[in-house]
């Protein structure tokens, strides 16, 4: 008699639970869950630039590291919990009888201790996670591409953080947990790196981009959008500059002010950031990102909209690029007291800026770009 062999559960590597392993307790837990009516997440959590470790330390030194991430995971979980390895960088967390708010406190703290923890030889690395509780997941693999739409959120915003999918937000994180919209996340995750290293070519102006989205969320927050809104409006602010990429280094690193010649140059930014952002984002966000340098006067650029032809989410855009510029050093010019850029911000209403986002800007008061 031929006995099949007993199917592998276990992760060699990690010892935890493998991904199969993963998806039959998944399935087990979410129906105990149903049947009592309590809550029940899931957690999928990721290795941040795990590629980049197993290349410059070797994949010897990147399995020591799972390792201990896996340890360091342990320490946060419960009995009741399962913690697997699902795949090569990447944990999953079962957390029945916890909520999404539950789980995100227990993954904060877990991605703090690994934050602040040496691993061997000397490494410091970061990860990124994403929660769905029972209440929105549906099923089991309705709740792993939520919980995988929220982490992929997490690494769109800069990695080393916790995002918890919320149907509460208007479906601004469900669609995150879609196939296409995941190969969407990824896409703008791309072009979010090229803004970043648009942004780090210049020690000056370094995070430019992540200080304007920052300031835009504020000001439209004060302008009572809604979440869905400000989170396409950040997205946007997030790679409103990544048509500098088609601007020559000699314009764009120039020391001092910009000759006619050059400041046509830099004018065709905003129209290639529109070109290089239209297959990923929707057509108002590629919109608003067109329309950044537009003033109600008349006088902007790419297309010379004025008043009421400019878009609500380019306006937000133009008062957060301008003032991020009035208040940062610039070989050529010493960088404005908030004060006085906010003076310069309402004298320009009508001309510059339109006058609601710069309303909200003045109402922010001395601390635009705090969280």
């Amino acid at each position: 008699m031929t006995v099949s062999p007993m199917p592998v559960l276990v992760d060699p590597l990690t010892r935890l639970p493998n991904h199969r392993a993963f998806q039959e307790r998944l399935r087990e837990d979410l129906a105990a869950a149903r049947r009592r009516r309590r809550p029940l997440a899931l957690a999928r959590v990721d290795v941040d630039r795990f590629k980049a470790i197993n290349g410059a330390a070797g994949h010897d030194t990147g399995d020591v590291v799972l390792r201990e991430v896996a340890k360091i995971l342990l320490r946060f979980t419960r009995a009741d919990d399962t913690l697997a390895r699902i795949g090569g960088d990447e944990f999953a967390l079962i957390l029945p009888a916890c909520s999404g708010q539950d789980a995100f406190a227990v993954l904060e703290r877990a991605r703090t201790s690994i934050a602040t923890t040496t691993l061997p030889a000397g490494l410091r690395l970061t990860i990124s996670a994403g929660i769905c509780d029972r209440r929105a997941g549906g099923d089991a693999e309705g709740l792993y591409e939520l919980a995988g739409g929220a982490l992929h959120w997490s690494k769109l915003h800069g990695r080393d953080a916790t995002c918890i999918y919320e149907p509460e937000l208007g479906g601004s994180l469900p669609v995150l947990g879609r196939p296409s919209q995941l190969q969407r996340a990824e896409a703008l995750l791309g072009i979010r790196a090229l803004a970043r290293a648009i942004d780090a070519k210049d020690p000056v102006t370094g995070r430019h981009s992540d200080r304007v989205a920052t300031l835009a969320r504020r000001l439209a927050e004060r302008m009572a959008w809604t979440p869905e809104r400000i989170m396409l409006l950040e997205e946007a602010a997030l790679v409103h500059d990544v048509g500098k990429l088609g601007v020559p280094d000699a314009v764009l690193l120039k020391p001092g002010r910009l000759d006619a010649e050059e400041f046509e140059i830099i004018k065709r930014h905003a129209a290639l950031s529109a070109e290089i952002t239209a297959d990923v984002l929707s057509p108002e966000q590629v919109r608003w990102i067109r329309g950044h340098h537009e003033r109600p006067d008349g006088r902007g650029y790419p297309d010379g909209l004025a008043g009421e032809q400019i878009s609500d989410g380019a306006a937000i855009l133009a008062v957060a690029d301008a003032f991020d510029v009035m208040t940062t050093a610039r070989p050529y010019s010493s960088p404005k007291e908030t004060a006085e850029a906010l003076a310069e911000c309402r004298g320009l209403v009508g001309r510059q800026f339109a006058a609601e986002p710069v309303q909200a800007l003045l109402a922010l008061g001395e601390e635009p770009f705090a969280a």
